[in-house]
């Protein structure tokens, strides 16, 4: 889930340049929305996804430490 999640940020980073590209250039403004939302969904799923993987790990190891103590 980690991994995906950093390929998702890495695609809205690379979708929210190309968004900024063709911000400039003179392209529809249909086209230059689309890359900026797009942009802004993989970037919020993405982030999602590396949080949720951290705290899944973090939740582990403390089950973990948990059951040693027994």
């Amino acid at each position: 889930m980690k991994i995906l999640g950093i390929v998702f940020l890495v695609f809205a980073g690379l979708n929210l340049i190309v968004a900024i590209v063709c911000a400039t250039s003179e392209v529809d403004g249909s086209v230059v929305a689309q890359k900026f939302f797009a942009g802004l969904m993989l970037g919020v799923l993405g982030a999602f996804l590396v949080s949720r993987a951290n705290k899944k790990k973090k939740e582990v190891e403390e089950k973990h430490k948990w059951e040693e103590k027994k």
